[in-house]
């Protein structure tokens, strides 16, 4: 048994599997509306055809990190957006953002997220959508946003041996729910004889 499809279709090809069944197996590399005939052939020359119509769309593609991280106060670094159709040409994309922190706006003429975190700290999920008027593309980011904290500490420039010393630093967070704690840096310590 030997089997063809005509006319072929970019990405696709046709095999035999075994006397009765054959498959159809590939990527389609190119958009348009396939008419094709399959035709099997015996070794007597016999013929039988069927015949169908494969539509193949565009994909689009969109372009956006997978996650951000960002603080509630503190102004972003633009992200800006792109999208690509699998089939070349001129598109006009319509881009549709959701679920962003509080604070942070969409500019559709400049694909850009911009803005200053302002709600509370925790995971969003922003999801984009990103249409050419016949195919959407579709990408997610993990947005992250953590809680804003202001530690102030007064401490003297010059110490002495011996003398006690005490300073009180002071934290605010943005969330007043959050307990803190308190830690000094291994690169930083402290000097011998003090704690916190």
């Amino acid at each position: 048994l030997t089997v063809t499809m005509n006319p072929p279709i970019p990405g696709l090809t046709i095999t035999p599997v075994d006397s009765t069944d054959a498959t159809i197996t590939g990527t389609i590399t190119a958009a348009g509306v396939y008419p094709v005939t399959v035709t099997a052939t015996d070794l007597n020359g016999a013929t039988g055809s069927a015949a169908f119509t494969w539509t193949a769309g565009n994909t689009i593609t969109v372009a956006a990190p997978a996650t951000e991280k960002s603080t509630v106060g503190a102004a972003i670094q633009a992200v800006t957006l792109s999208a690509a159709d699998t089939t070349p040409g001129t598109y006009t994309y319509t881009y549709t953002v959701q679920g962003l922190p509080a604070g942070l706006t969409f500019n559709p003429s400049t694909r850009a997220i911009t803005g200053t975190p302002t709600g509370k700290a925790k995971a969003y999920n922003t999801t984009i959508s990103v249409s050419d008027g016949t195919i959407t593309g579709t990408a997610a980011i993990a947005w992250t946003v953590y809680n804003k904290i202001k530690v102030t500490a007064k401490a003297p420039s010059k110490v002495y041996l011996r003398v006690k010393v005490s300073v009180r630093p002071t934290a605010t967070d943005s969330d007043p729910s959050q307990k803190l704690t308190w830690s000094v840096s291994p690169a930083d310590p402290l000097p011998p004889g003090l704690s916190i």
